[in-house]
């Protein structure tokens, strides 16, 4: 009698049947899927089918001036114009079609990661694969239209076929990746041009990677958006300007945002638990892609606070890293603690400039996720449908507001796009102020003069304007002399 096999067998086995199984694969895929669809669009009310990541509305404002107009304005520097076409093409369905599509690509991208992780010999593939998988943030971007699915399910090929020695396919998916998400995923270059190197010791074949991911680059990044824009302001970009101690608070509550409060404890955890055995690694390997891709992630993320999208990239080679090398904490564990933030968060933390709000047990991704959309979804209607007249609003991160006056200008043609100063909103028909953060937080986006936005805000009122403001965003206002003394609550009835 044969013995039985071993769970580490019977999950390797699992792997396989998702990697080359057809029946596996497609089961897989579903399950992906399925795991997306609370957040997807259709289903539950007033969710407008945008993450509450704050670039993705500019991402939707894109898409329907390219689809209405035939105009391509970027959402943002340095430009985004591979994943912003594709969601113009499903925009007349509606952003759920646009979620589904972007849902559907990151599953079949799991099944290429499954093949990968056999391909590379990793232990506890199915873990591996179900952390890929189930990322929490990643659930969040693959039911959003911004262009995190596209850029990392690139890059999932291209290293895939670097180490089934393809060098020329692992350079065309690469650069496209790179061309997906320039200002992240650039990184990946250099890295796996020196990981090339270390393996295969011929230059010609890091040749051949290193021409076409930079041809590739080019061809379907920097040209085109040079030909739609007909300049290079795209190139432009922001340096965050606040303290070091907002530095370190953004952060942490950007990995927070990504990982779960458990899932980072049990991470760090896992590494100082085999750190000696991680140093063994990088000796042996030290042009190891998993992580340098993770290390240099994590630098990303430092560089530039408030961007918890930014950890999306380090989620197809952290995992890998981390079950290279053994540490007292089982690897198991730090999957469990990463993918339970799903349903439930603890504990649960929401940070604001005006304290911080601490559970034991909150609410996991998913339900913060849907409940966000929905709420902010609701009071972007009720402050364009319902505006106080000749006013000035508080409304501080209010991410829907512009959206939603384009979105009603294309198809209803009620408003008039909102006119703008300063990157607020002017609504001519009751002339009221629509005010965003007071101060710019990125040098070099809205200008470096700090003191701008309370000159013109204190202009305003001296205008005889009134003054309300959103009561969960009032802290934002409270150093602007002036601003709030005769200030009232606005209560939207919608919300």
């Amino acid at each position: 009698m044969a013995p039985k096999p071993s769970l580490e067998e019977r999950s390797t086995q699992w792997v396989y049947a998702v990697a080359y199984s057809f029946r596996g694969a497609f089961l897989w895929c579903l399950l992906v899927l399925l795991v997306r669809l609370p957040l997807i669009g259709g289903i539950f009310p007033d969710n407008p089918g945008i993450s509450s990541d704050a670039d993705a509305p500019g991402v939707a404002i894109t898409a329907l001036m390219l689809w209405h107009e035939g105009i391509y304005e970027p959402s943002r520097p340095p430009g985004y114009f591979l994943s912003e076409m594709i969601n113009a093409l499903f925009y007349p369905l509606g952003w759920w079609s646009a979620n589904l599509f972007w849902s559907v690509v990151y599953g079949l991208s799991c099944v290429v990661y499954a093949r990968l992780l056999l391909t590379l010999h990793i232990p506890h593939a199915f873990w591996v694969l179900i952390a890929y998988s189930f990322f929490p943030l990643m659930v969040v971007e693959n039911a959003s239209i911004s262009e995190y699915t596209l850029s990392n399910s690139l890059l999932v090929l291209g290293w895939y076929t670097l180490v089934r020695d393809q060098p020329l396919w692992s350079g065309w998916w690469v650069g496209s990746a790179v061309a997906a998400r320039v200002s992240q995923t650039l990184v990946a270059i250099p890295v796996f041009a020196l990981a090339l190197w270390a393996r295969s010791k011929k230059w010609g074949q890091v040749g051949l990677f290193l021409g076409l991911a930079l041809l590739t680059t080019l061809a379907l990044w920097l040209v085109p958006m040079r030909w739609l824009t007909g300049g290079w302001e795209f190139l432009a970009g922001g340096v965050w300007q606040g303290s070091l101690w907002w530095r370190i608070l953004g952060i942490g509550y950007d990995l927070y945002r990504a990982f779960g409060l458990l899932g980072m404890a049990f991470s760090v955890l896992y590494v100082l638990g085999g750190l000696p055995q991680l140093i063994r690694l990088l000796r042996q390997e030290p042009w190891n892609i998993p992580f340098w891709m993770s290390a240099l992630s994590l630098l990303l993320i430092i560089l530039q606070p408030h961007k918890p999208g930014y950890a999306l990239i380090m989620v197809p080679f952290l995992y890998p890293l981390l079950v290279s090398f053994r540490s007292l904490v089982p690897f198991s564990w730090v999957v469990i603690a990463t993918v339970s933030f799903l349903l439930v968060s603890m504990p649960y933390v929401q940070f604001r400039g005006d304290g911080v709000k601490f559970r034991w047990v909150g609410e996991g991704k998913i339900q913060q996720e849907l409940m966000f959309r929905q709420h902010e979804w609701r009071i972007a209607q009720g402050l364009v449908q319902h505006p106080p007249e000749r006013s000035v609003v508080l409304m501080g991160h209010r991410l829907y507001v512009t959206y939603l006056l384009t979105q009603q200008f294309y198809t209803r043609r009620q408003l008039s796009p909102e006119a703008s100063r300063m990157g607020h909103v002017y609504l001519k028909h009751t002339d009221t102020w629509l005010i965003r953060y007071p101060r710019p937080l990125w040098r070099g986006v809205q200008g470096t003069d700090p003191k701008a936005g309370e000159r013109f805000l204190q202009s305003l009122v001296k205008q005889g304007y009134r003054v309300f403001y959103l009561p969960d965003m009032r802290y934002l206002y409270e150093d602007i002399p002036g601003l709030l003394e005769n200030a009232q609550p606005l209560v939207l009835n919608n919300e």
